[in-house]
C-alpha cells in the first residue's frame, strides 16, 4: 500500500512571513546557544518547523529565530488544523515547560485565573511561585499544584487576588529583613503569611519583631521550624497570657 502524503516540506529565507504567537513560549537564549553549538558540530541539520495555514509558528520558533539571525534556509511544514494545545504538547516533549510557560499560555488565551497569577508574578518579582500561590489560596507548593497549573485548572477569584496583593505588600515591606534570615525563605514566607491570617496575631507586632530580630532567627529547614522561630520572637516579653500565640499548634490543626 502506498503511503498517504499529508504534507510537504518547504524551504525559504523569507523569515518575516511567519507569525510568532504571543501565547507561545518566549525565545530562550539558552536554547539558541544549544542550537548554535549543534550547528558548529554538525552543520545546519534541523527538523522543519511546524506552522498553521496562516504561517503561525506552533513548533520551532527557536529554529526560526536562529535561521533568521544567521540567514540560513528555514524548512517548514504546514498543518492546517493544528491547535494551541498541540503546540503545548509538542513543546513540552521537546523541552519541559516551566511554570512561566504554562501561565503565559493560559493567560494569553484570556483565562482570568492565570491573568491574576501572571500579574502577581510581574508585580512581586521578589517571591517565587510557592509564595504567590500560598498568598492566593494557602496552598503549599507541590506536585498537585503544579499539575493544576499545567492542566489549566488553576483557580483564583477576584477576592483572592485582591487579598493576595495585601499579603504580598506586607511581605514586600519585610523583604530587606527576610534576606538576612538564612535557611528556606519560601517556608519562612509561608509561616509569616499563615500568622498574618490568624485573628489573634497583631500584624504590626509581627512585622516589628521580624525587623528587630531578623539576625537572631535560626535558619528554618521547613515550615514547622519557621513557625517555631516566629512564635518564639513574637511571644517574647508578652505579659498577658491571652496574647500569646501558638503558631505551630494552629498550623498543625489546619493541615
Amino acid at each position: 500500500m502506498k503511503d498517504k502524503e499529508i504534507g510537504k516540506i518547504y524551504e525559504t529565507r523569507d523569515y518575516e512571513k511567519f507569525n510568532k504567537y504571543e501565547w507561545n513560549r518566549e525565545i530562550n537564549q539558552n536554547t539558541l546557544r544549544k542550537i548554535e553549538k549543534s550547528v558548529q558540530e554538525n552543520g545546519w541539520k534541523v527538523e522543519p518547523i511546524i506552522v498553521n495555514k496562516e504561517l503561525g509558528i506552533y513548533d520551532g520558533q527557536h529554529r526560526w529565530m536562529y535561521a533568521k539571525e544567521n540567514n540560513l534556509p528555514l524548512y517548514y511544514i504546514i498543518i492546517p488544523d493544528i491547535t494551541r494545545e498541540d503546540c503545548q504538547r509538542m513543546n513540552a516533549v521537546r523541552t519541559s515547560w516551566k511554570n512561566q510557560d504554562y501561565i503565559n499560555f493560559y493567560a494569553m488565551q484570556g483565562n482570568v485565573n492565570y491573568l491574576y497569577l501572571a500579574n502577581l508574578d510581574k508585580e512581586f518579582k521578589s517571591f517565587d511561585y510557592g509564595v504567590l500561590l500560598y498568598a492566593i489560596n494557602k496552598t503549599t507548593y507541590g506536585g498537585g499544584t503544579l499539575k493544576l497549573i499545567q492542566n489549566g485548572n488553576f483557580q483564583c477569584t477576584a477576592n483572592q487576588y485582591n487579598e493576595a496583593i495585601d499579603k504580598l505588600d506586607y511581605l514586600t515591606n519585610l523583604f530587606p529583613y527576610l534576606k538576612q534570615i538564612k535557611g528556606r525563605r519560601t517556608q519562612m514566607c509561608w509561616a509569616i503569611l499563615f500568622a498574618y491570617d490568624l485573628e489573634n496575631v497583631d500584624k504590626e507586632r509581627l512585622a516589628k519583631v521580624i525587623k528587630e530580630n531578623c539576625n537572631m532567627i535560626n535558619p528554618p529547614v521547613d515550615t514547622d521550624s519557621a513557625l517555631k522561630e516566629l512564635e518564639r520572637i513574637y511571644n517574647y516579653n508578652i505579659k498577658k497570657k491571652e496574647n500569646i500565640v501558638y503558631l505551630l499548634t494552629e498550623w498543625k490543626k489546619s493541615r
